[in-house]
Formats: structure tokens, C-alpha cells, sequence
């Protein structure tokens, strides 16, 4: 198994998102593989439409199925190429699912991302596990709200993880006057990136912790 880089924190340094956008993956999913979206009508919309572009097939899991038909009707992608599940990921059964949604078209797991608050440990367990090429999972800024202690969080304070399962941390972005949170397109590529590399990711900052967004 390969050793995990060091964490690594989004920010200035880092492409910008359209070049993220377009930047080529790493490692594209192989033939008849496919890239699950947890989230994908709302923060992680614009990943969907990346991966598309990139030729690379899409599960896009949602729980309101009205809103993935508005997302397949956006994207224009090929019946064979974007896949939709109106679905609730925190739900046990949730793994079954997506094997069974893939299996049906012919395609298997490779890569997974998916937006934390809709999904529960014990199901991401189990898709980490499943998923040869890992799993990117997105984790709010409360991981990094203060417990105690006056000493700044890092990402070194997150629970140990592996080189297939990295974690994305949603800071906020600092401005002249005030701050803001990040937008999709800012998320979504800061996620591909995240998919596309070793490591756990902080996109933007989270502290001075009072300087955050209301």
C-alpha cells in the first residue's frame, strides 16, 4: 500500500477552480468503472458536470429524485455515462444500492465523494472498503470548531486515516472585509483535487475560529 502524503491546505497557492476544472485526473477510472457523487444536486452539482466532461461515468445520489432529473436534463450526459439514484445515503442499505444501480448498467465502483452531512459512518466504512480507488469525504468546518483548548485546529487533528480515505475539511474564504463560505464550484473542485491526490485537504481556513461566517 502506498504511504499517504502529507495533509495538504487549499488555498492561494492552489489552481484556480476552472483550471482545477480542467485540469485531466491523475488516475481516470477505468473502463466500465464509475465515480460516485453523494451530494450531487447541491454543493458537489458542478463535480458532476466536471467528471462528465472528463468522459468519466457518474453516480449522482440525491434524495429528491426531482432535482437529479432537473441534473441529467443540465448535464446532457449520455444514458450510459451519468447514472442517478434518488436515494438516502445515511441509510444501511445505501451500499447495496449503488452496487445494484451499477451492476444493472454494466459498471462497477471505482471512486466515491461524498458531502459528509448525508451520510453515516458505518456506510462509509463500507464504501471505502469497496471502492478500489478510495473515497473523498467532505467534513463541515464544525470538525474544527474550539473544544478547550486555545491552540489552533489542523488537519493533523483529524481521526487517522488512510490513503483510501481522505477527508476534505470546508473552511471558509477570508476577505478584506469579513469572510465567507465557499461556493459549489469553489467545493466541487477543490474535491476533485482532493480525488485526484494522496492526502487530507483543508480548503480555505478555520481559524481564528470568531472570524468565520455567521
Amino acid at each position: 500500500m502506498a504511504a499517504q502524503s502529507p495533509a495538504a491546505k487549499i488555498d492561494r497557492a492552489q489552481p484556480p477552480a476552472e483550471e482545477i476544472n480542467k485540469a485531466p485526473p491523475q488516475t481516470e477510472p477505468a473502463q466500465g468503472a464509475a465515480v460516485l457523487v453523494v451530494g450531487a444536486t447541491g454543493i458537489l452539482r458542478p463535480a458532476v458536470g466536471t467528471l462528465l466532461a472528463r468522459g468519466v461515468c457518474v453516480l449522482a445520489v440525491a434524495r429528491d429524485g426531482d432535482r437529479l432529473m432537473r441534473l441529467a436534463d443540465s448535464t446532457h450526459g449520455r444514458p450510459d455515462q451519468l447514472l442517478t439514484l434518488a436515494y438516502d445515503a445515511a441509510d444501511a442499505s445505501f451500499p447495496v444500492a449503488v452496487e445494484a444501480s451499477l451492476t444493472a448498467a454494466g459498471l462497477r465502483l471505482d471512486t466515491a465523494v461524498t458531502y459528509s452531512p448525508a451520510s453515516r459512518r458505518e456506510v462509509l466504512d463500507e464504501l471505502a472498503a469497496t471502492a478500489p480507488g478510495g473515497l473523498v469525504e467532505i467534513l463541515t468546518s464544525n470538525v474544527a470548531a474550539p473544544r478547550g483548548s486555545d491552540r489552533s485546529w489542523q488537519l493533523a487533528d483529524l481521526p487517522p486515516g488512510s490513503p483510501r480515505w481522505r477527508r476534505l475539511v470546508l473552511g471558509w474564504h477570508r476577505q478584506v472585509c469579513g469572510s465567507r463560505w465557499h461556493t459549489p464550484d469553489e467545493v466541487s473542485s477543490a474535491a476533485l483535487h482532493a480525488l485526484d491526490s494522496a492526502g487530507d485537504h483543508l480548503l480555505g481556513v478555520v481559524s481564528p475560529w470568531e472570524d468565520g461566517p455567521g
